[in-house]
């Protein structure tokens, strides 16, 4: 996980406990605080669900990227080892 991921996740984490603290302290009766407390986990669950699922979207995109790359520099050093192979050698008998 990078710095941008992590300032990400804490910017997300920040914003949930200042709006739950937030809700605790508004003058609400206990049923909506409770319910606006489990409607509010839910928006940061779902947030995260979305950030990781990108994530692995990311991953998924650099691993197949990485693996093309990886099978075109393979042929390459195979063409370049038949060249080198089936070049007639010369010879000053």
């Amino acid at each position: 996980m990078n710095n941008g991921e992590k300032t990400i996740i804490a910017f997300i984490m920040g914003a949930a406990l200042g709006a739950t603290l937030g809700i605790l302290f508004a003058p609400d009766k206990g049923s909506k605080t409770r319910q606006k407390i489990k409607d509010e986990g839910q928006r940061v669950v779902d947030n995260l669900e979305d950030k990781i699922n990108q994530a692995k979207e990311k991953l998924e995109n650099f691993k197949a990227t990485a693996e093309q790359k990886v099978k075109e520099y393979a042929d390459k050093a195979e063409k370049k080892m038949k060249e080198y192979t089936e070049k007639p050698v010369s010879g000053n008998s």
